[in-house]
């Protein structure tokens, strides 16, 4: 009998141990995890960074291989709104994409509603108004949507939040995101 309430205690103190040992490295994780948010916070949060390697931009949102392997060139300006656990999780950013002629014409040829336009699109952009775009996108993308002619298509908006518009110089592609 002694021997079994020595082994119960024993088991006991083990679990005891194991449980307090989780609990306590998840604790240190997370003031570990904590005071590097804290750090990235400071450096990143609500200030612009311009991108313009394309490595760089694929952290900011995914494009599929086709558009990945057509980027010739990029200058993009992102601003990071929301660090959760040293990710970011909220950002809104501009720019503007050089792919190559063939991609390009194919985007042209794929929607067939494409109107050519200037100015801001008609409608509102996924709940934010001419004036939000407009304190948020960078100097290039505004002074293209206000003074040049573009290829719009709702269609051609991507359902993570971005506004696209197609230059009419071949190859140019602009870009407004605001992922929230």
């Amino acid at each position: 009998m002694k021997k079994v309430l020595k082994a119960v205690l024993i088991i006991l103190l083990s679990l005891t141990f194991l449980v307090t040992a989780f609990f306590f490295g998840i604790r240190v994780f997370v003031l570990i995890a904590d005071k590097e948010n804290d750090k990235l916070v400071e450096e990143y949060e609500n200030k612009t960074i311009e991108i313009s390697d394309i490595e760089k931009l694929d952290n900011f949102f995914t494009f599929d291989d086709e558009l990945k392997t057509s980027i010739k060139s990029c200058k993009a300006y992102f601003t990071p709104t929301a660090i959760i656990f040293t990710s970011v999780q909220c950002y809104y950013g501009s720019g503007k994409l050089t792919v190559t002629e063939d991609y390009y014409n194919k985007l042209l040829n794929k929607y067939d509603d494409l109107k050519l336009m200037s100015g801001f699109p008609s409608r509102n952009y996924l709940g934010y108004f001419e004036e939000n775009i407009a304190d948020r996108a960078d100097n290039d993308f505004l002074t293209f949507i206000r003074n040049e002619e573009y290829y719009y298509s709702e269609n051609l908006s991507d359902s993570e939040g971005m506004l696209i518009l197609l230059s009419q110089e071949k190859g140019e592609i602009y870009f407004f995101i605001n992922n929230f």
